[in-house]
């Protein structure tokens, strides 16, 4: 409840664009920590290295971001090497959807930011 209430007070002194574009941003950074899981527990380094770099570099640095990315690369990596692990991606195929990610988040951070 304590963590609520600032929310939502902030959230009633912003614009509604600006909340949707939040989201965005915090959906599409979930989404590259979703291919950071896939990444990791298909044993593909260049695109665990691409992913860091662009999370570094993109995106802004609070407890947010950095929570919701690491949760969706935990849950990710448990869903690839479950009890019924999936089958990995092609090493190719994941860093291509790793530069459309990156993509999506670069417009997601563009509309955010105030103008």
């Amino acid at each position: 409840m304590k963590r609520i209430v600032p929310l939502l007070l902030l959230s009633m002194t912003l614009p509604a664009g600006a909340v949707d574009s939040a989201d965005r941003v915090l959906s599409e950074v979930k989404a590259m920590g979703l291919l950071n899981g896939q990444a990791l527990a298909c044993s593909r380094p260049e695109s665990v290295a691409r992913i860091k770099a662009l999370m570094i570099k993109l995106t802004p640095k609070s407890r947010l971001y950095g929570t919701a990315f690491e949760t969706a690369t935990n849950e990710s990596f448990l869903a690839q090497t479950g009890n019924e692990p999936a089958a990995c991606r092609d090493a190719a195929l994941l860093s291509e959807l790793v530069e459309d990610e990156a993509k999506r988040l670069q417009a997601a951070l563009a509309d955010a930011v105030p103008k």
